[in-house]
């Protein structure tokens, strides 16, 4: 029996050794030292479909927050551990919303790219970059 591996199937791996790849594969270590329970800083990300920058300070006072960082290649071609995760999340996105739990997905894309990635994933949450 033959065990299919959806990320596999559905992320094109051909060029994937590119410029952004090496960018990405090693991510920079942490310059801060948060401790567990410690307020996290506020910032400021554009997102995806938005007009204006998301304040994560805006979205944290107003609801539980579920910050989520992944690291996307390009489109069609993914982090073979972010993806299935990235996609659970995105078909569980409307339970979070009822819960009353914000879900901002935080990637290393640019503005272009991102745009590909949201509508390649199909994705229902806030893409940040």
């Amino acid at each position: 029996m033959a065990v299919r591996l959806p990320f596999l199937t559905s992320t094109n791996f051909s060029g994937l050794f590119n410029e952004r790849f090496w960018q990405n594969a090693w991510p920079v270590p942490p310059r801060n030292q948060l401790q567990r329970g410690a307020l996290v800083p506020d910032g400021e990300l554009p997102a995806v479909g938005f007009s204006a920058p998301v304040r994560l300070s805006r979205v944290w006072q107003a609801q539980p927050l579920l910050l989520v960082f992944t690291r996307i290649f390009t489109e069609h071609q993914y982090c073979p551990l972010c993806y299935p995760y990235l996609k659970a999340l995105n078909e569980n996105y409307e339970t979070f919303q009822g819960k009353g739990v914000a879900v901002l997905v935080v990637t290393s894309t640019d503005a272009q790219q991102s745009e590909k990635v949201k509508a390649d994933m199909d994705l229902k949450m806030p893409l940040l970059y």
